[in-house]
């Protein structure tokens, strides 16, 4: 966070959790239910930013919702008139936190929007090229996915949420009564974690946040064992001399960070705990190389693994996926000197022709059992061919 160094800044001077009063959450949420916030965000396909569908729509909304919509959602500078009474009031409190900015009679939460998942209410970056608290389909996705039954969950359970961001996948652990530990290395992240667990009404207790990288925090001695761990890693397949926003590099294959998650983060799982994440991984025409990385670890006899390839894409100059990452590429730098014909170039030379999406769990069973199958790979990728985290 270099900006924030040579602005004379910390986090807390833009972000502080400790400035939130513990009921402005509940308060709030109970104001957007009323006044239609709540009802239309949860009514949107939850596989796509709400911000296009908002935008779409915006001209038949009548105030206050316009008005919601316009902050909280598009991220707009809005008058503050516009609100009612007891949302202005609100309002000006969230402007102690530094998430919301007051200007004379406006107000604006900009570059931050308030995201609904699950029910649960968060504050993240919207999207753009140079993002650093990153809210994506991928983190809906992997919320989904969580079986956080309080059946099957052992008492005092505990949960590891890895790259945590702003805490999407931890939180909603939290709210299901485990204790969670979250991992984030970007302090801006970190610090919205905790806004966003306040405000939620998460206590302090059921969630800590730890502000270091997670190979510093894996390589802890006498590391505690986790019932459930969750990774949403960088996992964008980008070759390693491009830049890229941070949140999502996980170098040529995209498995940089991801291997480092499954083969460390494996051992901290108690005996019938699961870790889940999911990702981007180069590969061929045989499949992608995630696989490899996680056979290293099944074939030791202790793990159950599923792999699930959900979608592919053939790399090219004209493959929708290589266009995207082009795109963010020369966002970020500001020019356009990297074509997605150089970049598919790259991905050839490093031998990648395939780009799959996935979706892994990979389980703990008991020391004293051995499997010989421990992975079991399942193709639902069929004739799609592009890139998804949904069947």
């Amino acid at each position: 966070m270099l900006f924030l160094k040579h602005a004379g800044l910390t986090v807390s001077s833009i972000y502080n959790h400790e400035r939130m009063s513990v009921t402005l959450g509940e308060r709030m949420f109970r104001i957007l239910q009323i006044e239609g916030y709540v009802t239309l965000l949860s009514s949107f396909d939850p596989r796509k930013y709400p911000h296009v569908y908002v935008k779409s729509i915006l001209a038949e909304l009548t105030d206050p919702l316009r008005a919601n919509c316009e902050l909280l959602c598009l991220g707009n500078e809005v008058e503050l008139v516009r609100f009612t009474e007891e949302m202005r009031s609100l309002l000006y409190e969230l402007c102690n936190t530094g998430i919301a900015r007051r200007v004379n009679q406006r107000i604006s939460i900009a570059p931050l929007s308030l995201y609904i998942v699950q029910g649960m209410l968060y504050f993240s970056e919207i999207p753009n090229s140079r993002i650093s608290i990153y809210f994506g389909e991928d983190s809906v996705a992997l919320a989904s996915r969580l079986n956080l039954s309080q059946q099957q969950r052992p008492s005092h359970g505990k949960f590891l949420d890895l790259c945590s961001g702003p805490g999407i996948q931890g939180l909603l652990a939290a709210s299901y009564g485990y204790e969670v530990t979250a991992v984030e290395i970007n302090p801006l992240a970190a610090e919205m974690s905790r806004c966003n667990a306040r405000f939620n009404g998460i206590p302090s207790r059921r969630y800590t946040v730890h502000e270091s990288s997670l190979v510093e925090y894996l390589s802890r001695p006498n590391c505690q064992k986790y019932y459930k761990i969750v990774a949403n890693p960088p996992l964008v397949p980008v070759p390693s001399d491009e830049q890229y926003q941070f949140v999502g590099h996980g170098g040529v294959a995209g498995l940089e960070i991801t291997t480092i998650i499954v083969e460390k983060a494996s051992q901290l799982l108690q005996d019938g705990g699961e870790l889940t994440t999911l990702g981007f991984s180069g590969g061929n025409k045989l499949g992608p190389y995630v696989l490899d990385v996680v056979s290293s670890v099944t074939s030791s006899g202790h793990y159950i693994g599923n792999l699930s390839i959900l979608g592919c894409e053939s790399v090219s100059k004209t493959s929708r996926f290589v266009k995207s990452v082009a795109k963010t590429i020369n966002g970020f730098k500001d020019d356009t000197s990297t074509s997605p014909g150089m970049l598919a170039s790259k991905y050839f030379k490093s031998d990648i022709s395939v780009i799959y999406s996935y979706f892994l769990s990979l389980m703990r069973i008991d020391v004293k059992t051995v499997v010989n199958d421990g992975l079991k790979v399942y193709d639902f990728a069929g004739s799609t061919r592009y890139l998804t985290w949904w069947i």
